[in-house]
């Protein structure tokens, strides 16, 4: 099998986090959901962990990394 574009450049990098920053609204409202329904115990992005998430949380999380 052979491997292309992950060879651990700063390029590949800079890409893999692009898409990571992109992705990650879609998660927080998949979480959202999750949280509605009484399944997430708790939640950690990067250095921010927290214990049983309330919507309110997680729009807080949100809005903090988009300040970031």
């Amino acid at each position: 099998m052979k491997r292309s574009n992950l060879t651990g450049q700063e390029a590949t990098w800079i890409v893999a986090a692009t898409l990571a920053v992109q992705a990650l609204p879609t998660v927080l409202n998949f979480v959202i959901k999750c949280i509605e329904l009484g399944r997430v115990k708790r939640i950690k992005v990067g250095e921010i962990e927290i214990e049983n998430p309330t919507r309110d949380d997680i729009e807080r999380l949100r809005e903090k990394i988009k300040s970031d």
